[in-house]
């Protein structure tokens, strides 16, 4: 649905900073800056239609996240943003994302899917 990747681009276009630190990498995926409290991650492009990839990926990128974790994928670097808010050529290139909040005895959870990895319409996008 590109109703549902237009969600995406304006919930992360909040305008958060660049925070520091590098990750860790592995053959099929790499862990990029994260921008603001969102974890950045691009999967190989020879595996990003492998969706047990991505589960395998969040233990590594939310170990350190105390009651949160968000994390945006992407297959292709050269469309990973530097900063938010991210441009349309940016958003475009997101394949995957998950989002993990406690809010106090509540749990929130979401995740999204492109419609190449996962093909149900209620949880997938279009990637254009």
């Amino acid at each position: 649905m590109r109703i549902k990747q237009a969600a995406i681009g304006a919930a992360v276009a909040i305008g958060f900073g660049a925070s520091a630190g590098n990750a860790i990498a592995d053959d099929r995926w790499k862990v990029m800056e994260p921008i603001g409290d969102y974890q950045i991650v691009v999967v190989n492009e020879d595996h990003w239609l492998e969706k047990g990839v991505y589960s395998e990926i969040i233990p590594h990128v939310c170990v350190r996240q105390s009651n949160h974790c968000k994390v945006l994928f992407w297959k292709d670097e050269d469309l990973v943003p530097t900063s938010f808010p991210m441009r349309h050529r940016n958003s475009s290139g997101i394949v995957a994302y998950n989002v993990f909040e406690a809010r106090g005895v509540d749990l929130f959870s979401d995740e999204g899917w492109s419609c190449e990895i996962v093909d149900q319409p209620d949880i997938c996008f279009d990637v254009y």
